[in-house]
């Protein structure tokens, strides 16, 4: 009406959602309980011959069953090639031996969403995959204890993207350097969304994380143009409460032992 002033408030809203009470780490606390369950669950059934589908069909089942209310992403079940969509849904396609597979889950518990996603290989790895999984994980360690530093001293965000990417540089695999593939930021926030929340670091953004907030370090090489190591991710949900840095997912860095166990 006259006199009225519309003002946008997105950014007052943004900030709300960005720091976090304890009742929405609880959530977050949970949706990243039932997201480690619920990738066990996936690494224990592979095995080739399953659809893609098929092994996101148990991922899907044990979250539900867990509690889990929605999703914040189609689960993720990505075999041989088809990593390089990075993200891309379980398709029909059926899994072989020797196929490097990455599998994730983000379930949503009271709208909160949690995660989990690994890489593996169905079979014994390669000498070029083992490679390639040595490099993976050296460098989610790397920017992991970079971000405990960052948490701890009230360090700018940036150096948890830098720390892998500058450790990539110095390594090449089947004549590739592996910077290159490492092509998405390190760090994302989250919440009521899986990795839409404030904020995606970036490795010239020298800025600050909020006081309690959730954060998802989520490390990937992705577009080698060898099919056998051709993507893989190591992503962990994180609460940073003033500085201290908490771990909620609960999987080792490197899962090849947990492949093919069964339930």
């Amino acid at each position: 009406g006259e006199g009225v002033e519309v003002v946008d408030a997105s950014d007052i809203l943004s900030d709300l959602r960005y720091e976090k009470s304890e009742f929405e780490f609880e959530c977050m606390r949970q949706a990243d309980i039932i997201a480690s369950a619920a990738v066990r669950a996936m690494l224990a059934v592979v095995r080739p011959g399953l659809r893609e589908t098929e092994v996101a069909a148990v991922g899907d089942y044990v979250a539900k069953a867990l509690g889990a209310d929605g999703t914040g992403f189609e689960t993720i079940v990505n075999s041989a090639a088809r990593n390089r969509t990075c993200i891309g849904p379980a398709s029909n396609r059926v899994i072989q031996e020797g196929d490097i597979v990455q599998v994730g889950l983000s379930p949503s518990y009271e709208g909160y969403k949690g995660v989990a996603r690994r890489a593996f290989v169905v079979g014994e790895r390669t000498e070029i995959q083992r490679q390639y999984f040595e490099a993976l994980n050296a460098g989610y360690e790397k920017a992991a204890a970079e971000l405990k530093n960052v948490v701890e001293n009230d360090l700018p965000s940036n150096r948890v993207d830098l720390a892998p990417r500058n450790f990539f540089n110095t390594l090449t695999i089947d004549g590739e350097n592996m910077k290159q593939f490492h092509f998405f930021s390190t760090c994302h926030g989250t919440g009521l969304t899986e990795c839409l929340e404030p904020m995606v670091i970036h490795p010239e953004r020298e800025t600050l994380y909020g006081k309690n907030v959730g954060i998802m370090l989520d490390l990937g090489l992705y577009g080698h143009p060898n099919d056998s190591i051709s993507g893989g991710c190591v992503e962990n949900a994180f609460f940073k409460r003033g500085n201290e840095l908490i771990k909620l997912t609960d999987l080792p860095v490197d899962v090849q032992d947990l492949v093919g166990v069964g339930l």
